[in-house]
This record gives structure tokens, sequence and C-alpha cells, in this order.
């Protein structure tokens, strides 16, 4: 019974301290967390799922606040809706059908790029416009399969 209390403590900092990174940047709750709880030995398809299900709360009242606010590109939304649920629905059959040793392997690297990625922009204190066109549905099918993958997408 203590072991199950310990998890959750520390899952429970681990979820505060991305809510805070993700706050400050803007992004990387799911890399945060993602290569967190891999680091306690949890499986990459449970270590998705709970990410996933903390994320249903947050991203609804973030994105209720969007709305609210008129910051919703509701065009772009629509472009990027079924690309990204394609494409988030191929990544968690493929993560549940792989082996979980290669699953962790995968999601290792991405998290190592991704987190890169993310020093990268940090430390270059630039944003980049991106561009809406042809290629954005593309764009929301790869986003939304790394997404179900490893809880960052």
């Amino acid at each position: 019974m203590m072991f199950l209390n310990e998890i959750f403590i520390l899952s429970l900092i681990t979820g505060f301290i991305a809510q805070q990174i993700d706050g400050a940047l803007g992004m990387a709750y799911g890399v945060f967390s993602t290569t967190v709880l891999l680091s306690f030995g949890i499986a990459p398809a449970l270590a998705s799922a709970s990410i996933h299900t903390a994320e249903v709360f947050t991203t609804l009242v973030s994105g209720a606040s969007h709305l609210r606010f008129g910051n919703v590109d509701k065009r772009l939304f629509k472009r990027l809706l079924i690309s990204g649920v394609i494409g988030g629905a191929l990544g968690a059959y493929i993560l549940v059908s792989l082996p979980e040793e290669t699953v962790k392997l995968f999601v290792s690297l991405y998290l190592l790029v991704m987190g890169l990625m993310i020093l990268h922009r940090v430390l270059k204190f630039k944003v980049k416009e991106i561009n809406a066109g042809s290629k954005v549905i593309l764009l929301g099918g790869i986003g939304g399969f790394f997404d179900a993958i490893d809880g960052g997408g």
C-alpha cells in the first residue's frame, strides 16, 4: 500500500511541475511528464493514458478560455481536427500493439528530440509564424500520432 502512495505523490508532484513548465512556455507538459513517468518505470501506454487523462481537464479549461477570448482560428481548427484525430487513433493503436521495449526506445528518442527543440526555442526567444497552407492537414495527423504515443505532440 505504501508503494501506491509513493507513486501517487510522485505523480502529483510531476503533474504540478509539468503544469508550471507548460504555463511558462506554453508547451512541454507531455514531454516532461512522459520523461518522468518512464523514468519511474511506468509502461509507455500507461504513461500516455495518465497524461491524457490529466490533460482532459487542463486542456478543457485552456480551450474554453481561448474560445471565450477569441484566440481560436476556427478555420485552422477545422482543418486540423480530422487529421489530428486519425493520427491520434493510429498512434494509440501502435502504442498498444508494439512490444513495450520497442515503444520505450522510440518514445525516448522522440522525447530527446522534442526536449532539444524546446530548449532551442526557449533559448532563441523568438516565435516563428506557422504557414497554415496545404501541409497543415499532414501536420495535424503527425501531431496527433506523436501526441498519442507519448503524451507530447
